[in-house]
């Protein structure tokens, strides 16, 4: 398997960095997200977890080119939305 490693946009490189970044934090202290986390979403660590996942995959997908990543990357974004909306409504 070959990889294709052609050139990329700054912004590329930055939404892998964020991606991995806030995923791997999410991973790492769980706990500092919880105040973003919607009252009526149940099971609020476990969401946290899976979403810092979610997103070290997207940024592997993207950094390897993985065919899959976008749609991946989108999904999270859409996923993730519910706890931002909700973080600057309250």
């Amino acid at each position: 398997m070959w990889l294709r490693m052609t050139s990329r946009t700054a912004g590329s490189w930055i939404v892998i960095a964020v991606f991995g970044i806030s995923g791997a934090w999410h991973l790492i202290s769980p706990a500092s997200f919880e105040w973003l986390m919607p009252p009526f979403l149940p099971f609020h660590q476990e969401l946290i977890v899976v979403s810092g996942v979610a997103e070290l995959v997207s940024a592997f997908g993207l950094l390897f080119r993985w065919s899959f990543a976008p749609a991946l990357t989108v999904a999270t974004l859409l996923a993730v939305w519910v706890a931002n909306w909700w973080w600057a409504i309250d």
